[in-house]
């Protein structure tokens, strides 16, 4: 060990949209994406949720009356396996989120036009209690919302941005919007604070910066 030469880690710049490609993108999603899509990036972008908390969210996981999504299990496509549940990433991963209003209103919708397909599709529709699902009900595989969007993206004349970027950007966000590196954490489902300090690390630096400057703000000096 003590010959060990530890390599530096370095750290790349998240490539994600801007807060105004962000919402281009939110206002085509609306006007042109199925609904199914519509909710879960608008949901990956208001939650940071992984891509397989995503596709592993059931409706008993969805909390319309106090406003609370909760992440306790998580979808992962396995090689010879095909889509599997289990637990999520890290223990830190099992969490709670308060959400606007906006997201459950979307999230009804969408659970109301699942009950008119049921009713349209009868024994074709593959009745399970998953959020997201494929157009005859069956389950959603993580992979199948990237090669979505990036056809969407391809028509649309937007630039692509992997879903994952959708989890920055929330970050992102909640950083700009003054949240402490705990709060971003337990949001995140990181199980320590030093992770999500090393991955944003340069949003911490900016928003901090701001921050000082409006404290500098308030005082006068000669």
């Amino acid at each position: 060990c003590q010959n060990a030469v530890i390599p530096t880690v370095k750290h790349t710049q998240r490539d994600m949209y801007s807060l105004e490609e962000a919402q281009t993108f939110i206002d085509r999603l609306v006007q042109k994406a199925p609904l199914m899509y519509q909710c879960y990036f608008i949901l990956a972008i208001y939650s940071g949720f992984r891509r397989g908390e995503l596709s592993g969210l059931t409706w008993d996981n969805i909390d319309f009356y106090n406003h609370v999504i909760t992440v306790e299990k998580a979808l992962y496509h396995v090689k010879g396996k095909g889509n599997v549940l289990d637990t999520p990433k890290t223990s830190a991963s099992n969490r709670s989120l308060k959400l606007p209003d906006v997201i459950f209103t979307y999230l009804k919708r969408l659970q109301n036009f699942y009950e008119q397909e049921s009713k349209r599709l009868g024994t074709k529709w593959e009745d399970n209690n998953f959020v997201f699902k494929r157009s005859e009900g069956q389950t959603l595989s993580p992979s199948a919302p990237s090669k979505w969007l990036h056809k969407f993206c391809e028509r649309e004349n937007l630039r692509y941005v992997i879903p994952h970027s959708f989890r920055h950007l929330a970050a992102s966000l909640m950083i700009d919007a003054g949240a402490s590196v705990k709060t971003v954490q337990a949001c995140l489902g990181h199980i320590d604070a030093s992770t999500t300090l090393n991955i944003y690390a340069h949003a911490f630096a900016k928003s901090q910066a701001k921050i000082s400057e409006a404290v500098g703000n308030n005082f006068k000096l000669e």
